[in-house]
């Protein structure tokens, strides 16, 4: 008696584990999207930190005695956007950021640099 019962509804019942199947499936490859998505953008970003610290600091070197005058030159300022370029080209395209928004972000990292160097202590030239 059971059998006759459960033997109509063994295609019904296949077809709707092969639906949960595929939705499981589905789900799971959205979240390793998703992860590695994640995963992805926190590289671009770190690269893209590390670069613009490294060319501030290029910067500072190149302003000795200068700290805290406010006297970036411009071709130490491009030679550091171009630091940037090349040395986190992934992460410029992705945040699409263009030379001005490079500078700008250099410029700030020098302060946060130089911020913390007490005067007696900033060097005075090389």
């Amino acid at each position: 008696m059971l059998t006759t019962l459960v033997q109509p509804l063994l295609p019904i019942l296949g077809e709707l584990l092969a639906i949960l199947a595929t939705a499981l499936v589905a789900y799971l490859v959205k979240l390793l999207r998703d992860k590695v998505g994640l995963d992805i953008e926190t590289a671009r970003r770190d690269a893209l930190q590390t670069a613009i610290t490294n060319a501030a600091g290029q910067v500072v070197m190149q302003l000795g005695g200068k700290i805290g005058t406010g006297a970036i030159h411009p071709g130490a300022l491009s030679d550091a956007v171009a630091y940037v370029r090349a040395a986190a080209p992934d992460a410029v395209k992705h945040f699409d950021l263009h030379s001005v928004a490079l500078a700008e972000k250099v410029v700030a990292k020098v302060g946060v640099l130089t911020a913390a160097i007490p005067p007696e202590q900033k060097p005075t030239g090389l």
